[in-house]
């Protein structure tokens, strides 16, 4: 039987996280991240959950300073509001999610028996 090493699963999964971040945050990856991962170097994958984390935070507070241009009048374009929003949304969604599936990996990993 053929198993991959625990770090291999763990690299492409953070590839994925964040091309799926960068993707809704129509952003490109930052320097060295994805050869950093891809070398196995150390803490590569908590600086990729790192930026994740910074970008959803940054979504919302642009979402909340479109809100208040708008309450205030400063602005009257109420679909740039909603997509800020939608875009604040679904990264928040997005960091929930990956969080949940980082909680499930450990709770497996700690029921392994050795």
């Amino acid at each position: 039987m053929n198993v991959a090493p625990i770090g291999s699963g763990a690299e492409a999964y953070a590839k994925s996280l964040t091309a799926g971040m960068l993707q809704l945050n129509g952003m490109q990856a930052p320097l060295g991240v994805e050869k950093a991962v891809a070398a196995g170097q150390g803490g590569a994958f908590q600086q990729v959950i790192a930026q994740a984390i910074d970008q959803t935070v940054q979504l919302q507070q642009a979402s909340e300073a479109e809100t208040k241009k708008f309450l205030t009048g400063e602005t009257d374009d109420l679909h740039k509001v909603m997509i800020a929003g939608e875009k604040a949304s679904l990264a928040f969604q997005l960091t929930l999610q990956v969080r949940n599936k980082m909680v499930d990996a450990y709770q497996e990993v700690m029921r392994m028996q050795i």
